[in-house]
């Protein structure tokens, strides 16, 4: 994934970011095919700074998100069977882009 110098986040860390906490989430064995990832908020906007967190939205197709959304509340790892906010399965989040940033944010 390309990740343009200009968002202010290291793009190996922000790969590892999506391999570790996005590719490995359950009800889905081919996440890389089926999952299109954006950059949002202030990053995407051009109006962030040097602390500011990292805001993703996934996109993927009905039946795969049903099946994510539902493999990943029975595996306790969302709270909510109508929606899928995510929070970091591990305490330190500070790992991926530092402790400046607050802790990535994936919906």
């Amino acid at each position: 994934m390309h990740v343009p110098e200009a968002l202010g986040i290291d793009a190996n860390m922000f790969e590892r970011f999506l391999n570790e906490q996005i590719y490995t989430l359950p009800g889905t064995c081919s996440h890389r095919e089926v999952f299109t990832v954006l950059i949002t908020g202030s990053r995407a906007a051009g109006i962030h700074t040097p602390t500011s967190d990292v805001d993703i939205v996934v996109l993927c197709a009905q039946p795969v998100y049903e099946s994510v959304q539902r493999a990943s509340f029975d595996a306790g790892i969302i709270q909510s069977e109508r929606g899928f906010w995510f929070v970091l399965r591990d305490d330190n989040w500070d790992r991926y882009f530092g402790e400046e940033m607050g802790p990535p944010i994936f919906l």
